[in-house]
Formats: C-alpha cells, structure tokens, sequence
C-alpha cells in the first residue's frame, strides 16, 4: 500500500502554497475526515467535504496548514499508523494535551490582539 504522504522534502513552503484543498485531501488522507473536522474546529465531517470539493474554506487555516506540516514531517519517519497515533496521543510536551487538540485550539497570529 502507498502512503499518502508526499516526499519529505516537501514541508513549510511547500505548505505555505499548496491550495486548501489539497491540504485537506493530504489530511484526509493520513488522518481521516474526523480527526481533520476536530483539528479544523468542525462540528461535522460534512464540513470538510466542503474544505475538500472547495465549496467552503476553513477559517482559519492555520491549524489545518501546521497540521499538514507535522504530518508530513513524522510520516517520513514512521508508519500511517504512528502518525495518527501521534495526532490523538497524549503528548508529554504539550502537559499531556493531543496534538490535535493543541492545534485546534491554538490562537490564530493573524487574529491575535495587539
């Protein structure tokens, strides 16, 4: 079976440009429609269909693009199911918060209050 993770050398900038709907696909892909609602802070997997087909866009991006990013990086390391094991695991360097979690929950830098 073929991951779904693109070649490693593809990260930040790569991220950076890469169109919202392939950012959802990718994570799709890796994590599930699930996991990708939670990270994206969706009530609904019906919500990232949307992201998907580009009938609505995720606001913010941010978490969905940094998500992008960690996957890639573990996913040229370790196995599919390591990364999503990684993604939903209590996380020692986070005070025991799911990455997940931490990115969905993250502040927005374009958002944030001068």
């Amino acid at each position: 079976m073929t991951s779904p993770v693109r070649a490693p050398g593809r990260r930040a900038d790569d991220v950076a440009r890469t169109p919202t709907r392939e950012v959802v696909g990718e994570l799709v892909a890796a994590l599930g429609s699930r996991v990708v609602a939670y990270i994206g802070g969706a009530g609904h997997t019906k919500f990232v269909r949307a992201w998907a087909d580009g009938t609505a866009a995720p606001r913010p991006e941010t978490a969905l693009r940094a998500a992008l990013h960690a996957m890639r990086i573990i996913a040229a390391s370790e196995s599919p199911n390591v990364v999503q094991a990684w993604f939903m695991g209590a996380n020692t360097h986070l005070g025991l918060e799911a990455p997940a979690t931490v990115l969905r929950d993250a502040k927005d830098p374009a958002t944030k209050s001068r």
